[in-house]
């Protein structure tokens, strides 16, 4: 069984194959140490110095690499599976053909970081996520298209990746996204909903162009909507037109009409937080409909194995999005 010394020095040792197991190398100074084939499951690194260090095929199984600096280290098919490295070092490392899947990448530094055949699905990243240049961490994540969306669950598991992904990559502004939403939504207004389709339209969206603003959609905010009467594709037009006259006036692009507390309504202006906030909260209600098994359309939600997806269904994941924290 290996000691780790007291003042946590192992730089440039010999360490390769070791079992580290749940260890406590926080601040441990590993510099250009070789950890080969080293087990490091479970074990905390947080602001350890691996800077040069390999390790190469390691197993770091939902290791704690918060703030661990990694510059110019080996990764090369390293296992780091879950692994909670925000505001992790990773410049200049090589990560080629390891395992991340399921890492907590926000606020991680990967410049210049080598990243071929590395398994990125289900990662959490942000915007203060530094990639290399050129790099789309969305286009390697992809691991379904929306046509293998078939049930409510499926659709909320989508969306989420959307919301940590692609939302994240996007440029725009949210009222941007959403008149590219409504744009695609009108060229499938006759379609039944679906879905695979709902899915299809939050991607279609972001590689879109947006659609011009119309001063009449001014009027949506200010009509008064009867939820009971009116039919599921015009409820979803009201919400999405609604929402893009909101977001104008918030950016001050427009000042024709200002509702009372209007920028108390909105909890959510980013893309990714407004598509996570709203997706979650339809889940929220889809669990409340497992329960209560109501039968009625009108009802936000159903249960998360149903092939059943309205446009009413829809314009509640938007709504949601806006106001759901």
């Amino acid at each position: 069984m290996f000691i780790i010394p007291d003042d946590k020095n192992l730089a440039h040792h010999d360490l390769r194959g070791i079992d580290f197991s749940k260890a406590d190398l926080s601040r441990a100074n590993l510099a250009h140490a070789n950890l080969a084939g080293a087990v490091l499951k479970d074990a905390s690194l947080t602001k350890a110095s691996l800077m040069g260090a390999n390790l190469e095929g390691a197993d770091l199984e939902r290791a704690v690499l918060q703030g661990a600096d990694l510059r110019q280290a080996s990764l090369k098919s390293a296992n780091l599976t879950s692994v909670y490295a925000r505001w992790a070092d990773f410049r200049g490392a090589n990560l080629n053909n390891a395992d991340l899947r399921g890492a907590d990448l926000e606020a991680a530094r990967l410049e210049e970081t080598s990243l071929e055949n590395t398994k990125l699905a289900g990662i959490h990243y942000n915007r203060a996520t530094t990639w290399p240049a050129g790099f789309r961490p969305h286009q390697v994540m992809m691991t379904r298209s929306p046509e293998d969306v078939m049930t409510i669950s499926d659709l909320i598991n989508f969306l989420v990746y959307l919301s940590n992904s692609q939302a994240i990559d996007y440029e725009g502004s949210l009222e941007h996204y959403l008149r590219a939403l409504w744009g695609v939504l009108e060229k499938h207004r006759v379609e039944p909903a679906s879905p695979h389709l709902v899915a299809r339209l939050f991607v279609e969206a972001f590689h879109s162009e947006p659609i011009a603003f119309d001063e009449s959609w001014h009027g949506y905010v200010s009509t008064e909507l009867n939820t009971d009467t009116v039919d599921d594709y015009s409820y979803l037009q009201h919400i999405l037109l609604s929402q893009i006259v909101e977001l104008q006036i918030v950016s001050e692009k427009s000042t024709s009409y200002i509702p009372d507390n209007l920028l108390s309504s909105w909890a959510n202006l980013l893309v990714e937080y407004y598509l996570e906030a709203g997706v979650r909260g339809f889940y929220d209600y889809c669990q409340t409909a497992e329960v209560i098994e109501r039968a009625s359309s009108t009802f936000i939600g159903r249960p998360l194995q149903s092939q059943v997806c309205t446009w009413r269904d829809m314009a509640e994941i938007l709504e949601l999005g806006k106001m759901y924290e």
